[in-house]
């Protein structure tokens, strides 16, 4: 018996020929990339038994004044706060729903909606095709929400008190955020003044105020600042010492100069074009560097200097299968644990309910992408990345509260085994003129449940598999025995449940000869 080392790097590669992919892992499910190592990701434990009526297309965790963890839940239907086990409903009085899904075309530019549907410069015209997102923002154990094209809303930290809406605050706001310097900024809105609706306006109210947005010479308030770059405003964030501001083509700094200069109280640089954020969801804050989704089917990184185009070898994959109506739905997250920033994202598989049903990560400490699918419970339609629970929070398709990731084994809150797989390219002996005969697969694998090994065998790249068979790998056993041909082999690697981290392959291979 000749044991061969099969080497496979890490990370997928799924837009490359088929030539092009041998040593490279080309599909899976529920499995990522850590230390040189696949692992299958761990499950979630619910946060509650309450279920939120509502998609939640916006969350955030914070803390109140004694340190204690709330999340705030905001649904196209419905607006929640979770806080001591319990989930409270505060939504405020005369809230209007909004959509559930995306809509329109499929197009991922301007105009993708339903054209002619609504008038170029209304509020409506941003927000009649797209699901119902709602932006945070703490304030101090408070908090302040949007929903996307409405109002700004404030509840006061008291679980049995509703929302109220802030009725001094411009209307129809398209985003809102807050900055560490305790300004309110809200993005593409219909100002104070009563001007009409602008999808390119930038204004904030006094510092320190969430009530005062009228211009004065007696404060630091702004009616709004029109950028000049992009059809409109897509999303904003506080980052670390500086404020990003995204357009659909273009991203902008926001940075406060109001200590040296009361009157202007913020400079905006451009930072770069035709690198525009593709939803009001799709940026990610990460140790101080931003990563987002664009929809010139880009993904971009910014820590300095000029955004930076992301080699990514799933990106035709990705953008293939997006559904370019729930580009809103798109949904950033962060897991610091494992260097991770991922994009939940609705495909076209179903277009009459899109609901979240795939993932993409960027693992960048190894500079490696994989994806997934993600089904039925094991959905997620938002997720707050911080740790204040020691934990990521997340919201299902169902409307349950999780802690994400809260276990190692692949178990989902419902006690149901998650199934996981990972799936290899074709590789070859020699340039792949030999046929070769395989006897025994040898993983270096840890597993605490059963692991099934697919293993395929096709005499040419595009020829059938001649070969196909499915062994299993007791938690005990070292290997599989099996008798397979070809010049081309390839393996899948799958399972239910438990923990799995899979290292190197090794096979009893030997090489037959060149004729078919």
């Amino acid at each position: 018996m000749t044991l061969v080392h099969i080497p496979f790097r890490t990370g997928m590669v799924r837009d490359d020929p088929l030539y092009s992919q041998e040593g490279r892992y080309v599909d899976g499910d529920f499995m990522r990339s850590f230390r040189g190592m696949w692992q299958n990701m761990g499950g979630s434990v619910a946060y509650n038994s309450d279920v939120a009526a509502g998609k939640c297309r916006g969350m955030q965790v914070w803390s109140d004044d004694a340190g204690d963890p709330q999340i705030g839940i905001g649904t196209h239907t419905n607006i929640y706060v979770a806080k001591g086990g319990s989930t409270y409903d505060i939504t405020p009085s005369g809230f209007t729903t909004g959509n559930e899904y995306g809509v329109g075309g499929t197009g991922l530019g301007w105009g993708a909606g339903p054209w002619g549907a609504t008038a170029w410069g209304t509020a409506a015209s941003l927000v009649a095709a797209s699901p119902r997102t709602t932006a945070w923002a703490p304030w101090g154990e408070q908090a302040l929400f949007v929903p996307r094209g409405e109002n700004l809303y404030h509840w006061d930290g008291t679980v049995t008190n509703l929302a109220t809406q802030v009725t001094t605050a411009p209307t129809n706001i398209s985003y809102m955020f807050t900055t560490a310097n305790q300004f309110v900024v809200a993005l593409g809105f219909n100002p104070v003044t009563g001007t009409g609706f602008n999808p390119r306006l930038v204004g904030w109210a006094d510092q320190g105020s969430y009530t005062d947005w009228q211009t004065t010479t007696e404060n630091k308030a702004e009616v709004g600042v029109e950028l000049q770059h992009g059809s409109y405003i897509v999303t904003g964030l506080a980052g670390r010492g500086i404020n990003y501001i995204w357009t659909d083509s273009s991203l902008y700094a926001m940075d406060y100069i109001g200590a040296s200069d009361p009157i202007l109280v913020h400079r905006f640089d451009l930072l770069g074009r035709k690198c525009g954020c593709i939803g009001v969801n799709a940026a990610v804050d990460v140790g101080g560097a931003v990563y987002w989704m664009a929809p010139t089917r880009q993904f971009f990184k910014f820590d300095g200097g000029v955004p930076e185009a992301i080699r990514c070898d799933v990106v035709d994959t990705v953008f293939d299968e997006l559904y370019a109506p729930m580009r809103d739905g798109i949904y950033g997250f962060a897991n610091v644990e494992f260097n991770e920033v991922g994009w939940l994202y609705s495909s076209s598989d179903n277009t009459s309910a899109p609901e979240i049903d795939r993932y993409v990560v960027y693992n960048y400490e190894g500079n490696e992408w994989y994806t997934g699918t993600i089904l039925g419970n094991v959905a997620r339609t938002a997720l707050d990345s911080g740790l204040r629970f020691g934990a990521p929070m997340a919201v299902t398709s169902t409307g349950r509260l999780v802690f994400q990731e809260a276990k190692d084994a692949a178990v989902d809150f419902d006690d149901t085994d998650i199934p996981w797989r990972l799936k290899t390219a074709p590789f070859d002996v020699g340039d792949g003129d030999r046929n070769m005969d395989c006897r025994r697969i040898v993983p270096d694998v840890d597993c605490n449940v059963p692991l099934s090994i697919r293993a395929m065998a096709r005499r040419f790249p595009r020829g059938p598999m001649e070969f196909d068979q499915t062994h299993v790998l007791g938690v005990n056993d070292h290997y599989v025995d099996m008798m397979l041909q070809g010049r081309q082999m390839s393996l899948e690697y799958s399972g239910t449940g438990g923990i799995m981290r899979l290292g190197k392959i090794r096979a009893d291979i030997n090489p037959r000869g060149r004729h078919g």
